[in-house]
């Protein structure tokens, strides 16, 4: 094959990966990381799925990009002008939503809740900018800051208040899991295991429920990621599976990682809005690293997987 530049679309332009995880190197593109949202053409002369750094950190900190590789995906995430991105089919089905009554954070927002199983949860991404106790949670953090936090801070996407009251508030972590708590009185941000409880209460098998990312989205066939997706706020005229008729809604609301331009310069970076819903979990999996969910706009399936504790996402709250 010939060098070729091919123009990137939709979630596939996310051949800017901030890529890494041993256990999403087997998975499809759009589910190994946040993505960054470098709209340019990428530029390849293979079509194997190798992958290929297009910058290196500086010498100086010798810090991988986003604290990881920033890589190319060559071929599979690049897609020529024109082509057609094939949705999956579209199961649909479960049983009617039930409202658990309504719950205010400290800043006054009110959130709808739902009854799902013997779990409930709340409707929408949180928008607290303080914790329970009432002291304020850092933002605006500069970007040469953001990846060295080890506490609390959020951001809103493209510093937009519109986004914000759409799409809620991008925790780090360690705000997702600050003793003082992010969630009003009586919640709390969903551990992975009850992430999993609310997946096999919406039909997910037992098989599936504890594959990690390299298994890719879990549950594509009982359309689990349908269920919770919610219909409206989705890029283009495909949003695979979605009926919310788990009432949950799930948004896209993107991401905020950081990369390092190769000049010791460390950049703010938001992507995935419209395209991806990612959620922390409160569980842990290394110093560095804690589970999260993640759903695509072209799947009917859940993405679990572990990423850095700096990255913002989205959170919800489950009762206690």
């Amino acid at each position: 094959m010939t060098d070729d530049t091919r123009s990137m679309k939709g979630i596939l332009r996310g051949a800017f990966l901030l890529s890494t995880l041993p256990d999403l190197r087997s998975t499809p593109p759009v589910v190994r990381s946040c993505l960054v949202r470098l709209w340019q053409p990428c530029t390849f002369a293979s079509e194997t799925n190798e992958q290929i750094n297009i910058m290196k950190p500086s010498s100086a900190t010798n810090k991988p990009i986003l604290a990881m590789a920033l890589t190319v995906l060559l071929a599979t995430a690049c897609k020529k002008d024109g082509e057609n991105e094939t949705p999956l089919p579209q199961p649909s089905g479960c049983a009617a939503p039930t409202a658990c009554g309504t719950v205010t954070d400290i800043d006054g927002h009110s959130y709808s809740t739902v009854l799902i199983g013997n779990q409930c949860w709340t409707t929408s991404n949180l928008r607290t900018s303080r914790y329970r106790n009432g002291d304020a949670i850092p933002v605006g953090v500069a970007d040469d800051a953001w990846l060295a936090l080890t506490s609390g801070a959020y951001a809103i996407y493209d510093n937009a208040s519109s986004n914000e009251a759409t799409y809620g508030k991008l925790y780090n972590w360690y705000a997702a899991t600050d003793p003082r708590g992010l969630c009003p009185s009586g919640w709390h941000v969903a551990t992975d295991d009850e992430w999993k409880t609310l997946e096999s209460s919406l039909g997910m098998s037992a098989s599936e429920v504890d594959a990690d990312g390299s298994a890719g989205y879990r549950g594509v066939s009982e359309n689990v990621g349908g269920k919770l997706k919610g219909t409206s706020n989705w890029s283009g005229s495909s949003n695979t599976g979605a009926t919310n008729c788990s009432g949950m809604g799930l948004i896209p609301a993107g991401c905020l990682g950081v990369i390092n331009n190769g000049n010791n310069e460390d950049l703010a970076i938001y992507g995935n809005q419209g395209e991806m819903a990612w959620m922390w979990t409160s569980t842990e999996f290394n110093s560095d690293q804690s589970q999260l969910r993640a759903l695509y706009r072209l799947s009917g399936g859940v993405l679990r997987a572990k990423q850095l504790k700096t990255l913002g996402l989205a959170c919800r709250c489950v009762a206690d």
